[in-house]
């Protein structure tokens, strides 16, 4: 099995429109969709300091990588990720969430990342600290999303800290 993190291209757009009604969370949103070209929806996804990145396994799309460059000069980032559910449950999960932040070091002049999880990210927050991030606080019934209020956990890792 074989992760990679990539840019969305054109035949991206429909598993990505289909990912948005059925997997999404609410930090997946891009303002105007039904309205731009697939060019112009490309161009805004694929912004490096503000855009969204395919997390494939084996040439599919398990999941979407969104990141937020909150500061350079103090080499900050954020990032929010979803994942499918059938990747969620499986033994490749810290391997897809090794490759995202791995690769968001790499290609980055950053020393600390940042991401925020749902209370019903449980899985998720369990592998982000098995790496090195550190749990820095909860947001209480901070999100209504899905017809409640969600918990919102905020997790940061520096480049130092980072176990890949």
């Amino acid at each position: 099995m074989s992760v990679s993190i990539r840019d969305i291209n054109e035949a991206d757009i429909k598993q990505i429109g289909f990912w948005y009604k059925t997997v999404s969370n609410r930090f997946f949103t891009i303002d105007n969709l039904a309205i731009l070209s697939n060019t112009e929806i490309i161009q805004k996804i694929n912004n490096p300091y503000s855009g969204i990145k395919a997390i494939d396994l084996d040439d599919k799309i398990v999941g979407l990588l969104k990141i937020f460059l909150v500061n350079l000069e103090a080499k900050f980032l954020e990032f929010y990720i979803s994942i499918d559910e059938a990747s969620l449950k499986s033994e490749i999960l810290n391997e897809i969430i090794v490759s995202a932040i791995s690769d968001l070091f790499a290609k980055n002049e950053i020393d600390r990342i940042r991401t925020t999880l749902l209370d019903t990210e449980i899985q998720l927050k369990d592998s982000i600290e098995k790496m090195g991030f550190k749990h820095e606080g909860v947001l209480k019934s901070h999100v209504f999303l899905k017809s409640r209020y969600h918990d919102l956990h905020s997790l940061s890792c520096l480049r130092t800290e980072f176990n890949a």
